[in-house]
């Protein structure tokens, strides 16, 4: 496992501290979660990244279970 950014779409959030990034999955579909505000820069979000086989999985820093998203290598950037 190792981390990285993952390209996402940043809207506000409900709370100062926290934004909602929006992300596209690996068959196309968007999700979103709630994120701290200091893990997003620059339209991307933090993740942990898990090589999945055959595809990435991204794992979001959000405190709600099942933030591990399949995501497409293109939408990954380097630590």
């Amino acid at each position: 496992m190792s981390e990285g950014w993952l390209k996402c779409e940043v809207l506000p959030g409900m709370f100062s501290t926290e934004v909602v990034v929006v992300v596209r999955i690996r068959d196309g579909r968007e999700f979103k979660f709630f994120v701290p505000r200091d893990a997003v820069s620059e339209g991307k979000v933090r993740v942990r990244v898990t090589n999945g086989g055959t595809f990435f999985w991204a794992t979001l820093p959000t405190d709600y279970p099942n933030s591990a998203v399949p995501v497409r290598e293109e939408d990954l950037v380097e630590a």
